[in-house]
């Protein structure tokens, strides 16, 4: 089992995901993009003297000097809308890579138990959020196990949930809050602390025990 994960995890679709440049170098290369086109605009404003002005120098000298503020207030929205743009595309396709490894995953692995194991596994080490990713991958196996949800690759976990409202699951709610736990945690990398992994994984128990009575 555990050389079938290491297989997955060493697989190709999981290593081209590494080839792609980092948030950092991206929003490097947007930054200096943006500061040559200030550089360059700044190059190209060339302030008249007051001899080439035949009258009210002190007013076009302002006025120029606006169009100037303008110009350098405009590339500074476009270099914070070119950030958010890049900061939010980052976490979309993070978010679609990490949801088909688990869909990979999913397709892969049979037995829940063992997979439960792997998430105790990381949890010693003190990898919560890999932790309560088996965790959950678990639970969805062994909900899949009973009949109550079919794996399928193309589905998200929002599919699985619909197929548990629709069976009126009794444990749904739960299932739905851990749910919710592992998309911030896993998908929204937001911290997992231990005690958060060892409430879902007193939780997980008391659904498994009630799954299997």
């Amino acid at each position: 089992m555990e050389d079938s994960l290491n297989d997955i995890f060493s697989s190709k679709e999981f290593q081209e995901a590494n080839k792609e440049k980092t948030l950092l170098e991206r929003l490097s290369d947007v930054i200096e993009d943006i500061l040559d086109k200030i550089k360059r605009a700044l190059g190209q404003i060339n302030p008249p003297s007051i001899d080439d002005i035949p009258i009210k120098p002190r007013v076009n000298t302002a006025g120029h000097g606006i169009i100037f503020y303008i110009i350098i207030f405009i590339l500074l929205i476009l270099m914070a809308a070119s950030v958010i743009y890049l900061i939010v595309k980052y976490k979309r396709n993070n978010r679609k890579i990490k949801e088909e490894e688990d869909s990979e995953l999913l397709s892969q692995l049979k037995d829940p138990e063992e997979v439960r194991l792997q998430a105790m596994e990381f949890y010693k080490n003190g990898d919560f959020r890999q932790g309560i990713r088996f965790l959950y991958l678990s639970l969805i196996l062994k909900l899949n196990e009973q009949n109550l949800l079919v794996i399928n690759k193309a589905k998200t976990n929002k599919e699985y949930m619909n197929e548990l409202r629709t069976k009126e699951y009794i444990h749904f709610d739960k299932v739905m809050e851990f749910t919710g736990v592992f998309n911030r945690c896993w998908y929204g990398n937001r911290n997992l602390s231990r005690d958060i992994f060892d409430k879902w994984f007193s939780e997980y128990s008391s659904i498994v025990g009630e799954v299997n009575s």
